[in-house]
Parts: structure tokens; sequence; C-alpha cells
């Protein structure tokens, strides 16, 4: 994870060329993220707790539901300080995002910083 997509973030907005978002994309596909997650466990048949439900967190705007992601510890802090999370690679996210029973309309990078949504047409143009 780093600093430097939160740039271009923050570039592409204010600049808007064909390379800002080239630089974007080149970055985004590149990133590994930190995906806001509660985790529910059972006790298995030895008696030891396992992960038996993992729910991820998302944030819906007209009617769309958008997986929260973060590029940071700083910016997922911006949102809140108290929840998990895991990292993931963008292909892992990408994942989640068409796994059969997501409802996801794409994904929304640092909800409460810089913030930026990517819909589901676009991830699927990136995936490779």
């Amino acid at each position: 994870m780093s600093k430097r997509l939160s740039q271009i973030m923050e570039k592409v907005k204010t600049e808007n060329t064909r390379e800002a978002r080239a630089e974007f994309i080149n970055e985004l596909t590149q990133e590994s993220f930190l995906v806001p997650m509660i985790a529910k466990t059972k006790k298995g048949d030895d008696g030891r707790e396992v992960l038996s439900e993992i729910s991820h967190f998302s944030i819906a705007s007209e009617g769309h539901s958008y997986l929260m992601v973060f590029t940071s510890v700083d910016e997922i802090s911006k949102w809140r300080d108290d929840v998990q999370f895991i990292e993931l690679s963008f292909k892992d996210i990408l994942g989640l995002v068409e796994k059969d029973g997501a409802d996801y309309t794409g994904i929304v990078i640092d909800h409460s910083g810089p913030n930026m949504a990517i819909g589901r047409n676009v991830l699927e143009k990136l995936k490779k």
C-alpha cells in the first residue's frame, strides 16, 4: 500500500487528463488495499474457534452498493478506528466484487479521505 495512489487520485480529480487517468489505472492494478470486515467464529469439532463468516463493509449511494477499500491505516482510521481489516491485492478485491451473491456496484477507495468510486464495468475491463 502506498500514498502514491492517493496522490494520483487527487491528480485525476484536479487535472482529469488522459495521462493522469492512465497513471491511476496502472497504479490501481498493482496496489493492495485494506478491506474492513467483521469476522465471526464458531467452535469447531475439536473445540477450537474457527472462522465461520466474514462480512465486508459497503456504502450505499442512490441504490448502489460499493465495497469499501482503503489505501492505508491512516485512511481507514478517518472512517473508523475500531474495525478489523485484511490486506488484499487488487485481484482479490475483484474476486470479492464478482463473488456469487455479492451485489456490489463497484468499489470506493478511501471513503473518508480523497475517495474515488470505480464501477463494476470499469473493474471488469481492468481484469487481466
